[in-house]
């Protein structure tokens, strides 16, 4: 299996502000909305993390 390349500074941006509005979407949203809303953040973060080490 191929070794993954590291995400360069854009991609990680870009991949950190897409999270920042999920996040800031689950203000309005209703409950079981907002909990899949984190859920799906709190995975988003962890694969940035994963990607950069």
């Amino acid at each position: 299996m191929p070794r993954r390349r590291k995400p360069d500074s854009a991609e990680v941006i870009r991949r950190l502000v897409a999270v920042k509005v999920m996040i800031a979407s689950m203000k309005d949203a209703m409950p079981t909305a907002a909990r899949d809303l984190r859920r799906q953040a709190g995975e988003s973060i962890d694969d940035i993390i994963e990607a950069i080490r």
